[in-house]
């Protein structure tokens, strides 16, 4: 898949410090990486159904996106397919498609400017997913 996957720095320090917690405490720390997954999730595809985009008119009278902006649906594929994956011990989630062409319209190509969306919604929820598993 292509996505973004966040780490932990120190992860391995943090699995040590984990195990001296009871299981209510990682359970509550697994909820809430499942949790901020979801939300990354919904966001990106919000961010592509919706919203203004200033590119080139399209035949229907609407426009497509520009370089910098998210990119606009077309077809739905790209929203439909974007998916989480967890780890086993829930401690680890990535956000994502499975589409090629998701990783070009976020990176960009030799031939077209990224249109970003799945790292401009994990920049902007980051705080919130920090504060959340922090409480877990």
């Amino acid at each position: 898949m292509t996505g973004i996957r966040a780490t932990v720095e120190g992860s391995d320090r943090l699995a040590r410090a984990l195990r001296q917690y009871d299981q209510q405490a990682v359970d509550r720390i697994g909820d809430a990486i499942i949790g901020s997954a979801l939300e990354v999730q919904g966001q990106a595809q919000r961010l592509i159904q919706r919203g203004e985009r200033s590119g080139t008119a399209r035949p229907d009278g609407s426009r497509s996106s520009a370089p910098g902006e998210p990119p606009k649906t077309d077809t739905g594929r790209l929203v439909a397919s974007i998916d989480i994956e967890t780890d086993t011990d829930r401690l680890g989630a990535a956000v994502g498609t499975n589409l090629r062409y998701g990783k070009h319209l976020e990176l960009g190509t030799t031939k077209m400017a990224a249109r970003p969306w799945l790292f401009p919604t994990f920049e902007r929820l980051k705080p919130r997913i920090l504060s959340r598993i922090g409480a877990a």
